[in-house]
């Protein structure tokens, strides 16, 4: 059921044929990592294929096990498999013998309200059971007044419903165990899953109910690895994993990740140019996709990571403008250490880093710091930044002429 390191060659290998050519090798690998991605232990594997060193020149392939991953954090994040307080995804198709082939229908928030407004008060014609009582998880007795069916939508039907007279609910065909509640046998049962698939869910020879997706302790193995492969050499996968933090951070920051920001604050104290461009690179996705979010709470957030980052961002920032104008003066001059490839290399990486450093100051001052135009007050980064960033822009023109 769960992936582990002894399928790894198995899936490399779905992930090589899946970029072949040939189409009898590429479909069935896609039809395979399709289905595995909703298994736990999937994305680890992904990861572990991703950080190989042996594998560091199969660029492709890391790629797109990348990719899947992406994938598996936009549709399987949220989704724990630990916890039955999550969205619940049932693959349903209206047929007297089970299939296979079906669409996805999620439960939407309008759809749970409306089963939860049936659960509480149905109002439909149930069938009159006399004195018969249920007992119920805590071990008392509720007489069952009636019996019916609810319509939840077009394609869900739930049959034979108890109507519990003492807490006005309906009761579900199932039985509690140590705090949990599964399915119990019965033909009401049987009959219901004669006419309807299920494949989202996982139910064992013991029926007890799985959730298939991504378990806590796999995301916090996930998110621990990410932040130890920051130094990334090749430039695509470096940007996919920064790309992959940042919609995990989204999701899990600040309350499932608090140390995320203080991690790569601590990294960039001693990194070098190649590892400290990674990490701004992940801070620049992550702060875009923090400050897209509009609830109050998360607003509070942003401002405090700004409030932490600005000053730091901004030396550095400045810092990079004195290094970039010193090695154009150097190369303009032909001065430089005989123009070694090394040195074009870190100064390209520090020009990328000034970029990126200008963006992160932009998105914090834009929406980490109050509005100049709603404020009484000056906004202290805009008064800061604006004159520095004039003439910097103005000592890059001169290089521009030059050209």
């Amino acid at each position: 059921m769960v992936l582990s390191a002894s399928d790894l060659p198995a899936i490399y290998s779905l992930l090589t044929n899946s970029l072949s050519a040939d189409e009898s090798l590429r479909k069935p690998a896609e039809t395979a990592l399709s289905q595995l991605e909703s298994r736990p232990g999937f994305c680890s594997c992904l990861m572990e294929v991703i950080t190989a060193k042996d594998l560091a020149a199969h660029v492709d392939v890391r790629l797109m096990a990348s990719v899947y991953f992406k994938n598996g954090v936009n549709r399987y994040w949220r989704n724990r498999r630990d916890s039955l307080n999550s969205t619940l995804y049932l693959t349903i198709e209206e047929t007297h013998e089970p299939s296979t082939n079906s669409d996805a229908i999620p439960f939407t928030k309008e759809q749970l309200e409306h089963l939860y407004k049936l659960v509480q008060s149905p109002k439909l014609p149930f069938v009159q059971k006399g004195n018969k009582k249920v007992i119920l998880a805590d071990g008392s007795l509720s007489t069952i007044v009636g019996m019916g069916t609810i319509k939840i939508i077009s394609l869900i039907t739930l049959q034979d419903v108890l109507y519990n007279l003492t807490m006005g609910r309906m009761i579900g065909s199932a039985k509690e165990k140590d705090g949990l509640y599964y399915f119990d046998d019965g033909p009401g049962l049987s009959r219901q899953f004669q006419s309807t698939s299920v494949n989202s869910v996982s139910i064992s020879k013991e029926n007890d109910i799985m959730l298939w997706g991504i378990s806590n302790e796999e995301k916090v193995h996930l998110r621990q690895k990410l932040l130890l492969h920051l130094r990334e050499e090749n430039y695509k996968i470096a940007l996919m994993l920064a790309v992959l933090i940042s919609k995990i951070a989204r999701i899990d920051y600040p309350k499932e990740w608090p140390g995320l920001f203080s991690v790569l604050a601590q990294q960039l104290q001693s990194a070098d140019i190649l590892t400290s461009h990674r990490i701004f690179m992940v801070l620049f996705r992550t702060l875009k996709e923090l400050s897209t979010k509009r609830l109050a709470s998360d607003q509070r957030n942003f401002a405090e990571i700004s409030s932490h980052f600005f000053d730091y961002s901004w030396r550095l920032w400045q810092s990079d403008v004195q290094t970039i104008l010193h090695d154009f003066s150097a190369l303009t001059q032909h001065t430089s250490s005989d123009g070694s490839e090394q040195h074009q290399d870190d100064l390209y990486l520090i020009c990328e880093r000034w970029l990126l450093c200008l963006k992160i100051i932009r998105q914090l001052i834009i929406s980490g710091f109050p509005r100049d135009a709603k404020c009484m007050q000056e906004v202290r980064p805009v008064k800061e930044v604006s004159p520095v960033l004039l003439n910097a822009i103005q000592s890059f023109l001169t290089y521009s002429e030059n050209e």
